[in-house]
């Protein structure tokens, strides 16, 4: 007979003790007849048990794994017992081991981090590679990637040649996010149930560049400071970040508009602070109160002109009773008929301006008026102002009014 060939599957297809042939003899004397297998390599993986006198069964004695051996050339042996010692009729078997898709895939070793800069193009960032040991379609593998927080329109991963090659397809920023989970998927072809897969994790770090201004953090809109204050006195304090997190460039302070030489700040620490007595009631001030402009620039040896921001506080001068009540004019000289009834109003000669102003606020800017060393003969109206008011003089006592016994 010609070689016998036998096609079984690996594994647990054709699992041990399996009955894979059945051989039969022919002898003309009627002998019982002893099948065997030659002893050579792989030949362990058969069981032969002999059935009646000219039959045997054969069985597999142990799985098989195509990935050790994929083929296996034994020879079969038959001895009526009358040939000799060591002499046998012999019969060529050639099993072949057919696969099944019992591997999975495997990395080979590959960067696990990569480190990209922010303002990075689309383009390659890495190749990956699994090997897979079954043969044909099982053998064969694809790479994908697990969806990962939404983030598949950044990063994509393409099969060529047998290698996983991953590019950016996006545009990262880092102040978003600078860490990303990539998981590669690395698939066979199988078209049956098993599929088998392995996964390689790469973490993708995003290294910042300098794109972003400074962000103010720490600002007072809106603070209150005595006009009292000695100079020198801190009023508030700012403070700015780059905001380029992983650059962190060290910020300086300026007043950029509004100081009118009253505040400066220092460029390091972000404390604005007054250079100069305070007045609330000065014209240098908007009703007692400075809007002033800072800003904050990243010392920067990389971008210029360096990125900067600005923000503006303003300061309130809380008003003291500073202020001393002042007429307008600096004499007045007033007339009246020696007949004039009482409540008559004097006449003001000249260009006089009879106004009394006091340019302190609230309680600090009310002011009494009187008149004094006239023995009750004139009073003046209103008796009380604030901040500004202008007055009469009248004739309280006009039985007093002579003018042959007073005048002036």
């Amino acid at each position: 007979q010609t070689e016998i060939v036998l096609r079984l599957k690996e594994g647990a297809d054709t699992p041990a003790g399996s009955l894979i042939y059945r051989l039969r003899g022919v002898d003309p004397d009627g002998d019982t007849l002893t099948f065997g297998v030659r002893e050579q390599i792989g030949h362990d993986i058969l069981r032969i048990e002999t059935i009646g006198v000219n039959e045997a069964n054969v069985y597999l004695k142990k799985e098989l794994d195509r990935e050790v051996r994929d083929e296996y050339a034994l020879v079969l042996t038959l001895t009526d017992g009358h040939l000799g010692d060591g002499n046998f009729i012999t019969q060529s078997l050639l099993l072949l081991v057919e696969d099944v898709n019992d591997n999975e895939p495997i990395f080979k070793p590959y960067q696990s981090s990569l480190m990209v800069l922010e303002d990075s193009g689309p383009g390659i960032l890495t190749t990956v590679e699994a090997t897979d040991s079954d043969e044909g379609p099982y053998g064969q593998v694809v790479y994908s990637l697990q969806e990962l927080d939404g983030e598949t329109d950044l990063f994509s991963v393409s099969t060529i040649n047998g290698k996983g090659v991953i590019r950016l397809v996006g545009r990262l920023d880092y102040e978003k996010k600078f860490l990303y989970q990539l998981r590669v998927l690395a698939t066979d072809r199988s078209n049956n149930e098993r599929i088998n897969t392995a996964t390689a994790a790469i973490l993708v770090k995003v290294q910042d560049v300098e794109d972003q201004p400074p962000e103010f953090v720490v600002v007072s809109p809106v603070t209150r400071v005595s006009e009292d204050a000695p100079v020198g006195t801190s009023v508030l304090q700012v403070r700015a970040v780059d905001g380029d997190r992983g650059v962190n460039n060290r910020i300086l302070y300026s007043v950029t508009k509004g100081g009118e030489g009253v505040f400066d700040i220092d460029a390091h620490s972000g404390f604005l602070y007054t250079t100069t007595k305070l007045d609330r009631e000065s014209t240098t001030n908007s009703n007692g109160a400075y809007i002033i402009e800072i800003m904050a620039q990243e010392e920067s040896r990389a971008v210029y002109p360096a990125p900067s921001v600005r923000t503006e506080v303003t300061i309130i001068l809380m008003d003291v009773n500073d202020e001393t009540p002042t007429f307008r004019s600096k004499m007045y000289a007033c007339e009246v008929n020696e007949n004039a009834p009482a409540n008559t109003p004097l006449t003001f000669l000249g260009h006089v301006v009879p106004q009394v102003y006091d340019f302190d606020q609230g309680n600090n800017g009310t002011f009494d008026m009187l008149i004094e060393d006239d023995e009750g003969i004139f009073e003046v109206t209103p008796r009380q102002g604030i901040n500004e008011a202008s007055f009469l003089i009248r004739v309280k006592d006009s039985s007093r009014i002579d003018f042959e016994k007073m005048s002036v």
